[in-house]
């Protein structure tokens, strides 16, 4: 539980700094927007089987809450035990994980910290985040 909330303050800290980082000029005189934006989709993909894991902990939060055997109506095996914490916390770590890399192709776009600015090096940060 503590680890949760500790992942859920990093997301914080991170959307924080995602929101700071569009606001700031971009100083890289190599970057070029289409290039940056080209990768959006993966992004995007990624960040909807996020969302799908913090919604099935919703929902198995919920089917505990109004005490509904889920479990059984799944057909999962009794053996398996699933709680709506073990999604939460695994949610919150993909979530981590998606955002310490966006945060990092934001930084190359906006600054070039890590390269060049050529346009395969922005392929990079989706296909190792997947």
């Amino acid at each position: 539980s503590n680890l949760l909330y500790y992942f859920l303050g990093i997301v914080t800290m991170a959307l924080v700094n995602i929101v700071l980082m569009l606001q700031l000029p971009t100083t890289n005189t190599l970057s070029r927007a289409t290039y940056f934006t080209a990768s959006f989709p993966v992004f995007r993909m990624v960040f909807m089987c996020v969302e799908l894991t913090w919604l099935c902990g919703c929902c198995v939060y919920l089917f505990e809450k109004h005490k509904v055997n889920w479990i059984m109506l799944l057909n999962i095996d009794p053996k398996c035990q699933i709680q709506a914490s073990h999604l939460f916390y695994l949610a919150s770590l993909q979530t981590v994980v998606w955002l310490v890399f966006f945060m990092i192709y934001l930084s190359e776009y906006k600054f070039g910290l890590f390269g060049t600015g050529a346009p395969d090096q922005y392929a990079l940060y989706p296909v190792a985040m997947i």
